[in-house]
């Protein structure tokens, strides 16, 4: 597949050191929203896998508006989600000197320092 088939802001087509200077609040807020809905999107296919059964039984997770029509399955849905919620990574902290959020235990993109 291209890079022209996919739908990846332009700013991330520039180099890093290029990126980091031009791309706006609104470029990385939008990037980390849809970073999130892809991680939602993720969990709740693996869930669906997990709980028909590998698609053995599609029935089990039939929808019914947000949810399932089972509700043995809209509560595991809910604990599916109570768990991926813990394991979510740190968003980012703030540091000394630095407006920049970087990970946690890692180096800081914008000024060097280990976080």
């Amino acid at each position: 597949m291209s890079d022209d088939n996919l739908d990846i802001p332009e700013f991330l087509r520039r180099p890093a050191v290029e990126v980091r200077a031009k791309a706006s609040a609104s470029d990385v807020e939008r990037v980390v929203s849809g970073l999130a809905e892809m991680i939602v999107r993720m969990e709740r296919e693996a869930f669906e896998r997990w709980a028909s059964g590998g698609e053995d039984c599609p029935e089990a997770v039939e929808r019914k508006g947000d949810g399932y029509k089972l509700i043995q399955i809209q509560w595991f849905w809910a604990a599916w989600k109570a768990r991926a919620a813990l394991q979510r990574p740190c968003q980012g902290i703030a540091h000394p000197n630095c407006n920049y959020l970087a990970p946690c235990g890692s180096i800081c993109n914008k000024c060097g320092q280990h976080v």
